[in-house]
């Protein structure tokens, strides 16, 4: 209940004339069935009266015209209701997936290597508007169905008590029964949301270009189709054993429903053989018994979705309220320029979930104006050290200290307005190649972005493009133009220089290059970044010998420092990646 009035609560905040107006409407449509019963049964009453000489056509005619005007009216007040609705989700999905979406860029980094969240993310994943309105307006549905129940109930009580007794006791099983659906499709869909996940996932791989290749190339598709499939049936099993359920419920009510419209009628039979009724108090009998029976399944199938939506509504609000970030005010010192960009002392770090420290006791200094390159093997924890580096992971206080200041003490602008990081996994904006640079500084001027497309070698093919600078990238838009792996990296090289920033980060970048293309990015790298500082990750060492310092990691720790003529003297870890590697790469430019 505390749910609902939250939630209620949030809609009226959010749309307070129109949903006031819809909780009106929903309260006349709910007494208006009972005014069209009276009408009907005074109509025909009316006829068998005239037939008897007791009433003039006129009050037939004039009955038959409000019968005919109450029609128009109710459906008039159908399509406002619809309308009305269709504004109010409208707003509320612009204002949920606008407070969701500021919530994933303020919680705690880490939380995205939950796959928890992801499984909550994924169950209000969809139409967030009908999600959240759904069991309000189910709510409001069932106060319709009560006035509608309740008084018409009350119209039957002046022919027999135990046209009441009867309807009343049929819907107290069907409202059971239809509550506990309810709550069974939820927990079905909460159980079942991994393996759809999983499903969706393998069947978009088949459908992805990128991937598409790769499975024809590999003949991976039986493997990853059997994947699929097992996905598919075990998520088809679980539904059609819980429809199987779910139909043999319902099929008790609709016999249940048949037994009470059937008893309803022996009273008919009972009340006409005593000459009790006229012709139109049994033909509004009859509908204000259809009218009850149809609300009651109404009200239990609307209790139903309220239960199920309830859920819904639970899993969006525990978004909501996850916690985000602690907003730091920041206190950026910017009289002294220390000597030092970075400076680590004794930092460690363990992902939630894990048991052991993805990095332990780093301690490290990066002067200004360097170029760093830090490596290591697949899994020695460079990715880590930089997520920490750049604020993306909470550390303990006095262990990072980013341009004369304890990292923990600034706000994040303070900390990303001098930062730029091109990550392994770059991102690829289909949006037009302008709009692709002008995302890492959106306050830029576009000769800015001309001057870093030019910089990062992009803009010569930017100029060959139908639209230019304007022609939208990738393929999902109609005449968008796709790039290659090393142009989609140019632009992300593009979008790191337009933020000018003092200290720019390369997560492993080449990963998919020859070493030569990679000495060639390097040396262009260090070339963009003359006078800055810039730190390079990687797991190769073709261009170790051009930087100014090498830090090398291995199992989370650092076990080496130094340029690369001291780190070959010191004959340990780094010249054994390097030897290794530079035999690999001998081997390979003999074959």
């Amino acid at each position: 209940m505390k749910t609902m009035l939250k939630a209620f609560l949030i809609i009226f905040k959010i749309n307070p004339i129109i949903f006031s107006f819809l909780t009106v409407l929903k309260i006349v449509k709910g007494a208006l069935p009972l005014l069209s019963i009276i009408i009907l049964q005074r109509l025909i009453n009316s006829v068998q009266f005239y037939f008897e000489d007791q009433v003039e056509l006129m009050n037939i005619i004039f009955l038959l015209f409000m019968q005919i005007g109450l029609t128009i009216f109710i459906n008039v007040l159908t399509k406002i209701d619809e309308y009305l609705r269709a504004v109010i989700q409208l707003n509320i999905e612009l204002d949920i997936k606008t407070k969701i979406s500021r919530k994933m860029t303020s919680v705690n980094y880490e939380r995205l290597e939950d796959h928890e969240f992801y499984n909550l993310i994924q169950r209000t994943n969809g139409d967030l508007g009908s999600q959240f309105l759904g069991p309000i307006n189910n709510l409001l549905e069932i106060v319709r169905s009560l006035i509608t129940i309740i008084s018409i109930l009350f119209f039957l009580l002046q022919f027999h008590i135990l046209f009441v007794i009867i309807l009343v006791t049929f819907s107290i099983p069907l409202l059971f029964i239809q509550n506990k659906l309810g709550s069974d499709r939820y927990w079905l869909a909460k159980y079942m949301t991994p393996f759809a996940r999983e499903q969706n996932y393998i069947f978009s791989l088949f459908i992805d270009r990128k991937y598409n290749k790769e499975i024809r190339v590999n003949q991976s598709f039986n493997y990853l189709f059997n994947k699929w499939t097992y996905s598919f049936n075990k998520n088809r099993g679980e539904v059609l054993k819980q429809e199987l359920s779910q139909s043999k419920k319902l099929l008790s009510l609709e016999l249940l429903s048949s037994v009470t419209f059937a008893a309803s009628f022996f009273l008919i039979i009972s009340l006409l053989s005593q000459s009790k009724l006229r012709i139109g108090d049994f033909v509004s009998i009859m509908e204000a018994i259809q009218r009850v029976l149809s609300s009651i399944s109404s009200l239990s199938y609307m209790t139903s979705n309220l239960k199920e939506g309830t859920h819904y509504i639970n899993d969006i609000f525990l978004i909501l309220n996850i916690p985000e970030k602690a907003v730091r005010k920041g206190s950026f010192n910017n009289k002294k320029p220390p000597d030092n960009v970075i400076e680590v002392r004794n930092l460690s770090f363990k992902y939630p979930f894990e048991n052991s420290n993805a990095i332990m006791d780093i301690s490290l200094k990066i002067r200004k104006g360097s170029s760093v390159m830090i490596v290591g093997s697949n899994g020695s924890g460079k990715s880590t050290l930089i997520k920490c580096l750049i604020g993306l992971y909470q550390v303990p206080e006095d262990t990072i200290n980013l341009f004369g200041n304890d990292i923990t003490q600034l706000s994040e602008e303070e900390i990303y307005d001098k930062i730029s990081v091109i990550y392994q996994d770059f991102g690829m904006y289909e949006l037009t190649a302008f709009q692709n640079i002008l995302i890492g500084d959106t306050k830029k001027e576009k000769s800015k972005v001309i001057q870093s497309a030019i910089e990062a070698d992009i803009h010569d093919y930017i100029s060959t493009l139908s639209e230019g600078y304007d022609t939208k990238l990738g393929r999902i838009f109609e005449g968008s133009r796709d790039l290659s792996g090393g142009q989609w990296q140019k632009l992300a090289l593009a979008r790191s220089i337009i933020k000018d920033s003092d200290l720019i980060i390369l997560d492993e970048p080449s990963s998919s290059l020859d070493p030569i293309a990679e000495k060639k990015l390097f040396m262009n790298f260090k070339s963009i970044t003359e006078g800055k500082t810039s730190i390079y990750i990687s797991h190769r060492m073709y261009a170790c010998h051009l930087a100014d310092h090498i830090i090398v990691l291995k199992d989370g720790k650092i076990v080496e420092q130094g340029n690369h003529s001291e780190l070959l003297k010191i004959d340990g870890h780094y010249t054994e990646l390097y030897n290794n590697q530079s035999d690999m790469y001998k081997e390979k430019m003999r074959r």
